[in-house]
């Protein structure tokens, strides 16, 4: 004869058992997700941070610059492809702790199809460059190249 008190309480230690297994799983599914979630973001937070290294002033000399050569190209400096008149803009825009080199190059006759205008480009200092495309009122294309440093400290 079959005790079947005993069996059922082996039906309850066994179910207690399955219940511990899918509870340990779930666990163990939860840790591995976390794991994978907090390697992401700390992965995207170790390059997020490491392009942005350059510094304000570094930026801000980016932003002097992009801001010359746009005012240059919508008072259509770069329309006359005159040496002179470029670079005394230039010098106009140009703040007194910046110095830059724009060099202008395009299909036109001039100078071999390259302008360049500013001080010439420091061994030793930090340089920060851009580029940018402009179309004269003549239907010349023109690739403008600026190069922006700060000036010596005399």
């Amino acid at each position: 004869m079959i005790n079947k008190n005993k069996i059922g309480k082996n039906r309850i230690y066994k179910n207690r058992i399955d219940k511990n297994k899918k509870g340990f799983i779930f666990t163990l599914d939860l840790i591995v997700g976390m794991v994978v979630i907090f390697s992401v973001i700390f992965v995207s937070l170790f390059f997020v941070s490491r392009g942005s290294e350059i510094g304000i002033s570094e930026h801000h000399l980016l932003r002097v610059g992009s801001d010359i050569i746009s005012i240059m190209d919508e008072e259509k400096v770069f329309d006359s492809l005159d040496h002179l008149t470029i670079e005394d803009k230039m010098r106009e825009l140009l703040p007194a702790n910046s110095e830059m080199l724009i060099r202008v190059e395009g299909n036109f006759s001039t100078a071999n199809g390259t302008i360049e205008v500013g001080d010439d480009l420091p061994q030793q200092r930090f340089t920060i460059s851009g580029k940018r495309v402009a179309l004269t009122d003549d239907d010349i294309y023109l690739k403008i190249t600026y190069f922006v440093w700060a000036r010596k400290q005399e």
